[in-house]
């Protein structure tokens, strides 16, 4: 009976389905002729959503030739003011620097940290990444390597944090390490490891040291020539030169412009919104904030800077606020991190730290301040 009343009941639900198909107007043949309809009219929905999307992606694609258009000729009418920085000068090869240069811009953007960097690396190393570069300061100064080994270091130190998992304990081993691969890269004979582990107060051990160089090599990937600052500065400070010897000013101003732009490029190691910023516009802030400071007879950007910094004037304001707020801090006493002033008192670097156009009273300095607030002190 239950199987009847199964086959009974399914029968009828059939017998339904096709007495409604004939009350809606005509049985299948009308099914299928409304199912066609509604087809043809998707189809005609998803041909004008397809040709929207073409038009948008047209004009989008115009707007961004239109763009790039105008940003050429923008940047053809400042290399047409520029001056040529190598025509008589013999110490350079005058063919490669173009070459040179577009290949330090291109490995720039590689290797730019990500704009929520101190975010990525979390709250505890953000606290310590301050204090670990002062002491690197320190410790290039003790070894006597060069700046371009301490930048380079800070360079490489940023990306194994975001690269490598490590607590906070080790946040010095992984910044000695680093130092210690960037002057293997940039020096002739890099420090012993013995002495770089005596200068962490033996906190590690030599076995520890080599184990972590291994491991911050394979987290790099072996990518070790990140551009610093240090090298867009010395091509920068030959195309600041050149309106400075035209205003006849000695090489005693060349030498002190140039060892005031090292002290603020070294002061900016310590900043962590300076992180993320390239290098080739960090160089051209010192180079923007050094002119301010020291030559008032003098714009602080012109078309020969332009050209070869490729950065704007305005596109520079972020990065000259945080280093003036860095220096004010430094010489009001606020500051707690003091590596870059005690490297830069020495008669070596011409005592720029103690220097007045550096102090808080300054006002052409001050005022440059007022839109930042320095996270490091």
């Amino acid at each position: 009976m239950l199987t009847r009343h199964n086959a009974r009941s399914n029968k009828m639900v059939l017998i339904d389905k096709e007495n409604s198909s004939a009350a809606c107007g005509g049985g299948p043949m009308a099914g299928a002729n409304s199912r066609a309809s509604v087809a043809s009219s998707n189809g005609s929905r998803v041909t004008k959503a397809k040709s929207k999307c073409s038009a948008a992606s047209s004009s989008r694609s115009s707007l961004q030739l239109a763009l790039r258009a105008a940003a050429a000729a923008a940047a053809a009418a400042v290399a047409a003011e520029a001056k040529d920085i190598d025509a008589n000068n013999c110490k350079v090869s005058q063919p490669y620097w173009p070459e040179v240069m577009d290949q330090l811009f291109e490995s720039e953007a590689s290797y730019r940290l990500p704009l929520g960097f101190s975010v990525l690396i979390g709250s505890g190393k953000c606290e310590f990444r301050g204090v670990i570069n002062d002491w690197l300061l320190q410790v290039q100064v003790h070894e006597r390597c060069s700046t371009d080994s301490l930048h380079l270091g800070v360079a490489l130190a940023d990306h194994a944090c975001l690269r490598l998992p490590f607590s906070e304990r080790l946040y010095q081993l992984v910044a000695s390490v680093c130092f210690f691969i960037a002057c293997k890269v940039v020096e002739r004979f890099p420090p012993k490891v013995s002495k770089l582990v005596y200068l962490t107060d033996n906190a590690y051990t030599n076995k520890e040291f080599l184990r972590m160089e291994l491991s911050v090599l394979e987290a790099l990937e072996f990518r070790l020539h990140s551009p610093t600052v240090t090298q867009f500065l010395a091509r920068l400070l030959e195309a600041s030169a050149c309106d400075l010897r035209d205003q006849q000013h000695g090489d005693g101003k060349l030498s002190l412009h140039r060892v005031c732009c090292a002290y603020i490029a070294d002061l900016g190691l310590l900043d962590l919104d300076l992180a993320h910023q390239p290098a080739s516009r960090k160089a051209a802030a010192c180079i923007w904030l050094s002119r301010h400071l020291m030559f008032r007879d003098l714009p602080a950007w012109n078309a020969t800077l332009q050209h070869y910094s490729r950065c704007s004037e305005s596109e520079l304001r972020p990065c000259v606020a945080a280093y003036a707020g860095l220096l004010v801090a430094l010489s009001n006493g606020t500051a707690t991190l003091h590596g870059a002033r005690d490297k830069y008192s020495r008669s070596r670097f011409l005592r720029v730290s103690a220097s007045p156009i550096f102090s808080h009273t300054n006002k052409r300095l001050a005022q440059l301040v007022s839109p930042y607030s320095p996270c490091m002190y």
